[in-house]
């Protein structure tokens, strides 16, 4: 039985980003990608990505999670791992050889999901996501959990709106 959901406003954004490992050099340009061994996560879009981007020649490997891909990305099996940016922030995290590079794919959007049939739940949810977001206890919690390198990826990632916030 599947339920009818509705999604809350956005929690976090999200695009595709080539992540290296020193002392491999950081991906800048798509084109660097071309020839390459790159890593996925098996069911992502990041195939997808790969495809559309025209990435001729390109090694292409899945990988079933994120561990078996950063795993891949310490042995040298692959050059660049394409992943969602906060895979990649809480990767960099964990393993300051980590770069981002170059961005792929279009904004997508982690956010909450609720029955739909729920709309004061919904309501609720945005409501606080709103207001929390206003606070500087939002930056808090976002440097602490993704590191204080978020808000430039964010930026050059072209997720940020004008007033610089996500």
């Amino acid at each position: 039985m599947t339920a009818d959901l509705a999604t809350s406003h956005e929690v976090f954004p999200s695009r595709l980003v080539a992540v290296t490992r020193r002392p491999h050099a950081r991906v800048a340009a798509i084109e660097a990608l071309r020839g390459s061994r790159v890593g996925v996560l098996r069911s992502s879009r990041a195939m997808a990505a790969v495809h559309d981007s025209k990435i001729s020649g390109a090694e292409v490997s899945e990988y079933a999670g994120l561990q078996a891909a950063l795993s891949a990305l310490r042995d040298t099996t692959v050059d660049a791992l394409l992943i969602e940016l906060p895979e990649g922030l809480l990767a960099l995290h964990d393993d300051a050889l980590l770069e981002l590079g170059v961005f792929l794919g279009t904004r997508r959007s982690y956010v909450y999901a609720v029955r739909s049939r729920d709309r004061a739940l919904l309501a609720a949810l945005n409501a606080y996501l709103q207001s929390l977001r206003s606070t500087p206890s939002w930056t808090a919690i976002v440097v602490r959990h993704f590191g204080p390198v978020t808000f430039e990826a964010l930026s050059r990632a072209h997720l940020t709106d004008e007033a610089g916030y996500y």
